[in-house]
């Protein structure tokens, strides 16, 4: 049988076993507030839902409510308090400011990096970017490529060409946009058109008046629909099903193979597992891990 099928076929078994006790704890993890981090923790709660806000360019390091003369202050801790709020744990910085944006999406994509290393679904990681933080999302899922993650890009929609041909889209993409800020929701197609990874995506269009003031506040008209493009990908928001989850199994099972990843077949794995092949051989957990790189030689030889 392919290594990839077999594997399949436990993680399948494995998720039926566990699926009343995961929907219990998903149900009790939903209830919770969150908290607000300026970095992955060093115990990650791989249950939990995971939030990273990328401010807009105003914001720096020593002035979290700083103040623009054409549409007031920006209010950063606001925001990530109704994000806490809705049960998210909360991971933003007050960057330095900087126009070269590449180098702070590569740190930021290296912290989503550390949460699916220590076995954070990918529907449970969700990138909030709003104005030049928009445009560091997207460098994030080019960077990433990874289809099971979650961005919202805020008023980020009027990038040059350059920055244009440097993105390709990955994973479940929500554009918001303001009607009476400079750039109309179909700009922001511009980056859909030669996207190779999107696996869900939808524009929104506000209209508060505000301008592009309307990401500097927490208004209804765009936090609301930011949590609930986040509950609906998650896993503890309920909505997968198990086509979806074993979709996702799948994907990790590849991607493990691909690189080789034992330690991640490992996580993929429950200890106690036993498998059963269809001609009556039996293997533990480990005796399984053994096969599968034995059949990676044998591929590679």
């Amino acid at each position: 049988m392919n290594c990839s099928i077999r594997l399949l076929a436990l993680l399948l078994m494995s998720f039926w076993c566990g699926s009343q006790n995961i929907a219990q704890a998903n149900d009790d993890l939903a209830r919770k507030q969150g908290i607000i981090l300026s970095d992955v923790p060093q115990k990650v709660k791989t249950k939990a839902r995971y939030l990273f806000y990328i401010s807009g360019y105003i914001v720096e390091a020593g002035n979290t409510r700083p103040t623009s003369p054409k549409f007031g202050v920006y209010e950063y801790e606001q925001i990530l308090e109704t994000f806490k709020q809705s049960g998210f744990v909360v991971i933003s910085e007050a960057r330095k400011q900087s126009p070269e944006i590449e180098p702070y999406a590569a740190k930021v994509a290296e912290q989503v990096k550390r949460l699916l290393k220590a076995g954070v679904p990918p529907q449970n990681i969700t990138i909030v970017g709003a104005s030049q933080g928009g445009w560091i999302a997207m460098l994030m899922s080019t960077y990433l490529k990874n289809r099971d993650l979650n961005y919202i890009v805020i008023g980020a929609c009027g990038a040059d060409e350059g920055f244009l041909n440097l993105v390709d889209l990955h994973g479940s993409v929500l554009f918001i946009v303001e009607k009476t800020d400079r750039f109309p929701i179909s700009s922001c197609r511009r980056f859909r058109a030669d996207a190779t990874g999107l696996v869900d995506y939808k524009e929104l269009e506000t209209n508060t008046g505000q301008k592009h003031g309307f990401l500097y506040r927490p208004l209804k008209e765009w936090i609301e629909p930011t949590v609930e493009w986040a509950q609906a990908q998650s896993k503890v928001g309920g909505s997968n099903s198990l086509e979806q989850e074993l979709m996702r199994l799948q994907h990790a099972v590849d991607e493990a193979e691909t690189k080789k990843d034992f330690a991640a077949l490992d996580r993929l794995l429950a200890d106690g597992y036993i498998f059963t092949a269809p001609t009556g051989a039996i293997s533990d957990k480990k005796q399984l891990i053994e096969d599968i790189k034995n059949l990676l030689r044998d591929k590679a030889s």
